[in-house]
């Protein structure tokens, strides 16, 4: 499988139709491959889905700093 970039991620479309016909394992590989279009949550929260295999799927983050403040470090 190859890995597209969050820009082609975000254009890419699947028919519907076409999602109906699939195995969980196809409808994650092709979300792995950017046939179809990512979640929005996938921006929010950078992480890559990696191509999955019977039985195991992974994801890739990599930390990075942000300006949203967690909750639980807050001073009171």
């Amino acid at each position: 499988m190859t890995m597209v970039s969050s820009a082609e991620a975000r254009s890419a479309t699947a028919p519907i139709s076409g999602l109906a016909e699939c195995s969980g394992l196809e409808f994650v590989a092709r979300l792995a491959d950017g046939s179809i279009r990512r979640p929005p949550m996938a921006e929010t929260l950078p992480f890559t889905l990696l191509p999955p295999e019977e039985g195991k799927v992974g994801l890739l983050a990599t930390p990075e700093p942000r300006s949203h403040p967690n909750p639980a470090q807050r001073k009171q």
